[in-house]
C-alpha cells in the first residue's frame, strides 16, 4: 500500500531561534512526576513540568505541555521559555499569569514515533538566571507523525539542499524551502503533494520548495497513511519585500553645536512587525535601539565632522537607512610659541633602531676595542679547551696538530722529518738528553713551551689581524676592532661579515657570531634641549588642537652625553662574551730558511735572514708562527751581547759539540765528529720549520692545514667600560645624532594647518609652508586666508606683522569676532572665526560652512 503526504496553504507559525552555547553545569536533573511537590533550583530558576504526564505512552502526535518556572530570590523576573525538539525545531512557549510561584508556559509541540528528547530553555532576557531541562515524550499512536522545522531561502542554484540559514515567520524571497520531519508506524514510503504536483518522500526528513504570493502566506502539510489517518502541521509565511521607513526626527540634517553630545530622536516603522533598527556614528557609536515607539539616545560628537546613521531592517530583511551630519564646533584656545624645553628621551633598542636610520647606526662608534685580551682568550682557549669548556668533537687533523704545536715544550717535541733532528744523536754522544740540550739552546726550561702564548698573541695580531682592511689602528699602532652601535643592537651578528674574507685578505672570523650586549630591560635615559619652537596649531580637517615646530639656524637638539644626570645607561651584560669561529689560513707551499745571516735588517743590529717566509703574506699562519718566534728569541741573552757559546765534553773528548748563538743565528758543530750538525740557521727559521712539518702530520699537504675553533670568548669589555667609552664617544658625534632625531625636518611630524603667534600688533594667525617639514608631502590646493567662499578674495600675505619678520608664511592679523576661511590638504573649505583674544593667547573656532 501506498502512503501520501498532501501539502496545501494554511496557518502555522514556527519561530526558529539558537540558545548559544550553555555549560554542563547549567543542566537540571531529570524533570520530577507531576504529583511530586520536590522542587530544585539550578541557575537560579525553579522549574518542572505540570503536565502531561511524562510517563505516559501517548497515542496523539501532538502534545500540549504546560511547565512551571520561576527565580525564588527575585519573583517578579520575566523568563522565556523555549522547546527544543530534535531536528533543529524551536516552539516558543506562551506566559500565563503573572511572573513568580505559579506562572505558566505553555507549547503545543508536535512529536515523532518513539521517543522525543525535549529540552526547555529557560531564561530572562540579560542570562543572569538560565536553565536547561531535559525531559521526553514518547508517541506510539498508530497515525504519521508530522513536524515542520522551518522554512530556509533556497541555495544559489535554487536548491533546496538545507543550505540555507533557518528564517523566521517573514522573508523577501518569493520562494521558500519548508522543511521538516515525518515518521510513519512501519517505515513505509510516504508521498508529498504540493499544488498539483507530487514527489514520493522515504520516512524521515524532508525538503521541497514554494513560490509564495506578497503578503500572507499559509502551508499545510498533512501526512496521511493507508487506512485514510493523517497528521497534520501548518506554517505561516509573509512575503514582504517593501523596506522599512526611518528617518531621524532630532537633529537636522547638517545642524551645528558647540555640545560635546547631541540628543536624537529617530523612528522607524513598518506594515507588519517593529523593526529593528541600529544607530550608529563616524566617531565610533554603534548601538541598537527600541524601534517599538519613538526613541531618543544621547550621542557624544567628536570636534569636526560627524555622520549619523540609522539602519532599520524587518523581520523579512529588508534594510533601509537614512543618515545626517551634524558638526561640533568649539573654541580651542592656542598659547603663545615656547621655546627651549627640555624631554627626557627613554631609549630602549627598539627606540633606536626606529629613531636613527641603519646608516647612521653603523656609523655611530661605540667603542674601539683592542683585541690583544680577546686574541690571548682565543689562543688560551685553543691550547687548553678542556679548561675553557671548548668542544672539540669537531676538530679535524688540523686542528690538532695546531693545539699540539701550541703545547710543544723541549721535553714533548716532535723534531722528525726536520733539520734539527739530528740533534737528538749529538745529545745521545755527549750524554746529555735531547730535551735538556734542546731548552739550553733555545734558553728555557724544559717544560717550557716554545713560544709563550701572549707573544705568540702579540704576532697574530701584528701579522693576521693588523693586515685586514677593517681594522683601524690606535695611537699606539695597536690593531683596534670598531664595534658600532649596530653591532650592539644585533647582538654583533655582523662582526663575522666584517672581519672574514675581504679582497685578498681570507679574514680571521668566519660564519656567524653572536654577543649579548644589552639585557632585556636595556635603556637610555637621554634628556634632549630642543631648540625648535613650539607653536599651538590647528588641524583643520579634524577641529582638534596639535603642536607644530619650527626649525632654528644649526642644531635643532642638543644632547648632553657627558652630564650623568643627563645621560645614563642600564642594562648591558656586565661581562659580554662572544661566540666566534677563529679561522686561519696556511700557505700552499712550503716556506724554506735563510742561510744568509745579514739578509733581512730589523734594526738595532737584528736580521730575520733570508727565509722566504718574510715574503708570504701577513695573514698566513706560518707568517705569525715565524713572527711569533722572532719576538720571542731575537733578544736572547741580551746581557751578553746577544751571544752565547755552549760547550759540551764527550768523555775524554773536550768540546766534543759546540753551539753559538749570535743574535738569533745559531751554529751547531762538533769537531769530535760526533754525527751531522744540522746547517746554520736563525732560530726562527728553525721554529718555522718544526711548525710546517708537525702542521702535516696526518697526511695533509700543503695548503691543507688551515684551521678553523668554534670559541666562546670575553668580548673584551665590561659593562662599566662601555659606559665609559660610550659617553665621549657619543659625545663627539652628538650633532648628527641630534640631526638624525630631527631630520632635517622637525622633531614630530605635525598635521597642523595654521598657527598662532603673537606680534606688536597684535595675535597673527600663520598658515603653514612647505619649507616647514621638507621630509614630507605638501600638497595644498590654496595656501592663506581667504574673505570669501569661493577663495577669490585672500586676505593674507606672507609679508612681516609688526616684529614678526617672518616672511615665509601666509599670515593674517586678527581681532575679536574675525571670520575668514581656509581649505585644508584635502580641499575641504572650513570657516575660521576668532571667539576671543588676549595679550598671549587666541581662541578660535572651526566648522564647515
Amino acid at each position: 500500500m501506498k502512503r501520501r503526504l498532501t501539502v496545501s496553504l494554511f496557518a502555522c507559525l514556527v519561530v526558529l531561534a539558537g540558545c548559544g552555547e550553555v555549560s554542563v553545569a547549567d543542566y537540571g536533573d531529570p524533570t520530577l512526576p507531576p504529583e511530586s511537590t520536590a522542587e530544585d533550583a539550578l541557575g537560579g530558576v525553579v522549574a518542572r513540568v505540570l503536565s502531561p504526564d511524562l510517563t505516559q505512552t501517548f497515542g496523539s502526535s501532538t502534545q500540549t505541555v504546560e511547565l512551571e518556572a520561576y527565580v525564588p530570590e527575585a519573583g517578579s523576573t520575566e523568563l522565556t521559555v523555549e522547546f527544543r525538539l530534535p531536528g533543529d525545531a524551536v516552539r516558543a512557549a506562551e506566559a500565563i499569569g503573572p511572573a513568580g510561584v505559579g506562572r505558566r508556559f505553555v507549547a503545543d509541540l508536535p512529536l515523532l514515533h518513539g521517543t522525543n528528547e525535549v529540552t526547555a530553555v529557560i531564561q530572562n532576557d540579560d542570562g543572569q538566571y538560565r536553565r536547561l531541562l531535559d525531559f521526553t515524550l514518547t508517541y506510539g499512536g498508530t497515525r504519521p507523525a508530522l513536524r515542520l522545522t522551518g522554512f530556509a531561502t533556497p541555495n544559489v542554484e535554487g536548491l533546496c539542499d538545507r543550505s540555507g540559514l533557518p528564517i523566521g515567520e517573514y522573508t523577501n524571497s518569493a520562494i521558500v524551502c519548508i522543511e521538516g520531519i515525518v515518521s510513519a508506524q512501519d517505515g513505509e514510503a510516504l508521498w508529498v503533494q504540493v499544488a498539483d504536483g507530487q514527489w514520493s518522500s522515504d520516512p524521515g526528513r524532508f525538503s521541497f520548495g514554494v513560490q509564495l504570493s506578497l503578503g500572507t502566506n499559509s502551508v499545510f502539510v498533512e501526512a496521511i497513511d493507508s487506512s485514510g489517518l493523517g497528521g497534520t502541521a501548518t506554517l505561516p509565511i509573509v512575503y514582504d519585500t517593501v523596506a522599512p521607513s526611518v528617518r531621524f526626527l532630532r537633529p537636522s540634517d547638517g545642524e551645528t553645536t558647540i555640545a560635546p553630545s547631541v540628543r536624537v530622536i529617530a523612528i522607524a516603522e513598518d506594515d507588519w512587525v517593529a523593526p529593528s533598527l541600529f544607530l550608529s556614528s563616524s566617531a565610533g557609536l554603534s548601538v541598537e535601539l527600541d524601534s517599538s515607539e519613538q526613541t531618543e539616545l544621547l550621542v557624544p560628537l567628536v570636534p569636526g565632522a560627524n555622520t549619523l546613521t540609522l539602519v532599520a531592517i524587518d523581520q523579512a530583511g529588508n534594510e533601509a537607512t537614512a543618515s545626517i551630519d551634524v558638526h561640533r564646533v568649539r573654541a580651542i584656545e592656542l598659547r603663545a610659541p615656547r621655546s627651549n624645553s627640555t624631554a627626557r628621551l627613554e631609549l630602549d633598542r627598539f627606540a633606536i633602531e626606529e629613531l636613527l636610520p641603519l646608516e647612521t647606526r653603523e656609523s655611530t662608534t661605540l667603542l674601539r676595542l683592542d683585541l690583544r685580551p680577546a686574541v690571548v682568550e682565543a689562543l688560551s682557549a685553543i691550547q687548553d679547551p678542556e679548561r675553557y669548556g671548548v668542544d672539540t668533537s669537531a676538530w679535524q687533523e688540523a686542528e690538532w696538530n695546531l693545539w699540539r704545536l701550541l703545547n710543544m715544550t723541549p721535553d714533548t717535541a716532535d723534531l722528525r722529518g726536520t733539520s734539527f733532528e739530528s740533534m737528538l744523536e749529538i745529545g745521545d754522544a755527549i750524554g746529555l738528553p735531547s730535551p735538556r740540550l734542546l731548552a739550553e739552546v733555545h734558553g728555557i726550561a724544559i717544560t717550557d713551551t716554545f713560544i709563550p702564548l701572549e707573544v705568540l698573541a702579540d704576532a697574530a695580531l701584528s701579522t693576521l689581524v693588523a693586515s685586514h682592511p677593517n681594522i683601524s689602528v690606535g695611537d699606539s699602532g695597536e690593531p683596534l676592532m670598531t664595534l658600532t652601535l649596530e653591532d650592539a643592537l644585533t647582538d654583533m651578528r655582523g662582526v663575522g661579515d666584517r672581519f672574514g674574507p675581504t679582497g685578498d685578505h681570507p679574514g680571521f672570523i668566519s660564519g656567524d657570531t653572536a654577543a649579548v650586549v644589552f639585557e632585556p630591560g636595556f635603556r637610555m635615559p637621554l634628556d634632549a634641549r630642543s631648540r625648535l619652537t613650539e607653536y599651538d596649531g590647528i588641524d583643520l580637517q579634524t577641529a582638534t588642537k596639535d603642536i607644530f615646530f619650527l626649525r632654528p639656524e644649526g642644531a635643532a637638539l642638543e644632547l648632553d652625553f657627558d652630564d650623568p644626570a643627563a645621560f645614563s645607561v642600564v642594562g648591558i651584560v656586565d661581562e659580554p662574551m662572544m661566540s666566534i669561529r677563529f679561522t686561519v689560513a696556511e700557505g700552499d707551499r712550503y716556506y724554506t730558511p735563510g742561510n744568509d745571516p745579514g739578509a733581512g735588517p730589523r734594526g738595532d743590529g737584528f736580521f730575520v735572514g733570508a727565509g722566504t717566509i718574510w715574503n708570504a703574506p701577513p695573514w698566513l699562519l706560518e707568517r705569525a708562527v715565524a713572527e711569533a718566534a722572532f719576538m720571542a728569541y731575537h733578544q736572547l741573552w741580551s746581557e751578553d751581547g746577544f751571544e752565547r757559546e755552549l760547550s759540551y765534553d764527550a768523555g775524554s773528548i773536550d768540546d766534543a759539540a759546540r753551539v753559538t748563538w749570535d743574535r738569533g743565528w745559531v751554529v751547531v758543530d762538533t769537531p769530535g765528529g760526533l754525527g751531522s750538525p744540522p746547517q746554520p740557521a736563525y732560530i726562527w727559521d728553525t721554529l718555522l720549520e718544526i711548525a710546517q712539518v708537525r702542521l702535516h702530520d696526518g697526511g695533509l699537504a700543503e695548503g691543507e692545514a688551515n684551521v678553523e675553533f668554534d670559541l666562546t670568548i670575553p668580548v673584551g669589555f665590561t659593562a662599566d667600560e662601555l659606559i665609559q667609552r660610550l659617553r665621549p664617544e657619543l659625545a663627539r658625534q652628538s650633532e648628527s645624532i641630534a640631526e638624525d632625531l630631527v631630520g632635517s625636518g622637525v622633531l614630530v611630524h605635525s598635521p597642523a594647518d595654521v598657527f598662532y603667534a603673537p606680534s606688536s600688533l597684535g595675535p597673527v594667525l600663520l598658515f603653514r609652508a612647505e619649507e616647514d617639514e621638507p621630509d614630507f608631502e605638501f600638497d595644498y590646493p590654496q595656501l592663506g586666508f581667504f574673505a570669501d567662499v569661493g577663495l577669490t578674495q585672500r586676505i593674507s600675505s606672507t609679508d612681516p606683522i609688526g616684529n614678526l619678520d617672518d616672511t615665509v608664511h601666509h599670515k593674517l592679523l586678527v581681532a575679536d569676532g574675525d571670520e575668514f576661511y581656509a581649505v585644508d590638504e584635502d580641499g575641504t573649505l572650513h570657516l575660521l572665526r576668532v571667539a576671543s583674544t588676549g595679550p598671549r593667547r587666541l581662541s578660535l573656532e572651526v566648522r564647515t560652512p
